[in-house]
């Protein structure tokens, strides 16, 4: 089952992105700051044009995807960018993160966001995770003109 996050979820959203952070091989010689995450996801939760929906499996939240919708840089229009999709290893392959991803493309087309972008930047499968967003729709970044967008961005 996939939810909107409530404040109650966050010490546990703060847990999947610790571990997503030790998975990845782009992440892990970052620090990770559990104090940053925690008010990047209470402000996701309670501001407008904040994302965030979790994935839970008998009563554990195993998977949260983040989000932030507001106006372009350089621009009035609206964009949507994925912050982070994370699905703990024990839970993969339970179509969490395709009804996270749905989920989330339908509250940024509800916010008016007039592009969509998603990551493949952890260095985690990401081959893999750019050909999972194309089957929503995204296009890969190197092409011009797209309404949703797979950044894959590695070094």
């Amino acid at each position: 089952m996939i939810r909107a996050a409530d404040l109650n979820d966050i010490p546990a959203m703060v847990e999947l992105g610790r571990r997503m952070h030790d998975e990845s091989p782009r992440f892990r010689g970052l620090a990770y700051s559990a104090k940053k995450v925690r008010e990047l996801c209470k402000n996701l939760i309670t501001l407008e044009g904040g994302f965030a929906w979790v994935g839970v499996r008998e009563g554990k939240v195993v998977a949260a995807m983040i989000g932030a919708c507001g106006e372009h840089w350089m621009s009035t229009d609206k964009v949507a960018s994925e912050l982070a999709l994370f699905v703990d290893r024990d839970a993969r392959g339970a179509a969490l993160a395709a009804r996270l991803v749905t989920a989330f493309v339908s509250w940024a087309e509800i916010e008016g966001a007039k592009s969509i972008s998603a990551g493949a930047s952890t260095g985690i499968e990401t081959e893999r995770t750019a050909q999972f967003y194309e089957r929503f729709g995204f296009s890969r970044s190197n092409s011009i003109g797209l309404e949703r967008a797979v950044v894959c961005a590695t070094r």
